[in-house]
């Protein structure tokens, strides 16, 4: 996604150094689109990537712009890629539109390494947000509403507790939250300049035949939408004494 999600690169670029990957290691991206943000870490980082997306149009547009990239078209929640392959795993702007978002983090799980990091940068409800909703936070299953780890499903903001307890529950530990909202503020006042609108602006970069549901759509409307980074590490085996 890179320029297109809320602090851009940039904010890629921060992750990736707190997570500590460093050069040589391989990062696979889960909803890639056309592949620019495994292009900014391979110049700047000497970091192998590999990436999926949902869209065909996406993969055939990043194919042509980054011919020697290995993007592939694919589902999020069903990876085909042997485990414990790769020692990050990155899904910017990606987990709240999926459409079984507790299956895409148990498939992240599988395909990294031991000591591998997941990262994570996505919509969140803020607290009022979720006061004011119909269901409380940090109450029922992480699995609700047919997996989702949103209030009302896919596409909806992603309700921290769950996430974090999904994630634990599977075996990550916690290693960063931030609250990133401010990303959010200045990603969406930069497109209301440049396009008028969010709708323009989604317009302009959802590809032609591209499905528009795999797109987050960030409006940084109110004090309720919210965005965040997590970054999650897989337990490093243990040695045998």
């Amino acid at each position: 996604m890179g320029k297109n999600s809320p602090g851009g690169f940039e904010l890629v670029a921060y992750a990736v150094r707190k997570a500590g990957l460093k050069r040589g290691q391989r990062m696979l991206e889960i909803g890639c689109g056309e592949g620019e943000t495994l292009h900014e870490l391979k110049e700047r980082f000497g970091i192998r990537g590999s990436g999926v997306d949902k869209s065909a149009e996406s993969v055939k547009r990043g194919k042509t712009r980054y011919p020697d990239a290995d993007i592939r078209e694919g589902d999020a929640d069903f990876l085909e890629f042997p485990i414990r392959t790769f020692d990050g795993v990155l899904l910017e702007c990606t987990l709240s539109v999926a459409a079984m978002q507790t299956e895409v983090i148990h498939e992240a799980y599988c395909v990294l390494k031991d000591g591998g990091k997941l990262i994570i940068s996505d919509l969140f409800a803020k607290a009022s947000e979720r006061e004011e909703g119909t269901s409380e936070a940090g109450q029922g299953s992480a699995e609700d509403v047919n997996g989702s780890l949103c209030d009302g499903g896919a596409g909806g903001l992603i309700d921290r507790e769950k996430l974090i307890a999904l994630c634990e529950e599977i075996g990550f530990t916690e290693l960063l939250w931030e609250d990133r909202t401010e990303d959010l503020k200045t990603f969406v006042a930069e497109k209301l300049m440049e396009h008028g609108s969010m709708e323009a602006y989604f317009a302009s970069v959802v590809p032609e035949g591209a499905p528009t549901e795999t797109f987050c759509k960030a409006s940084g409307s109110g004090k309720k939408q919210g965005y965040f980074l997590l970054i999650m590490e897989k337990p490093k085996a243990r040695v045998k004494s």
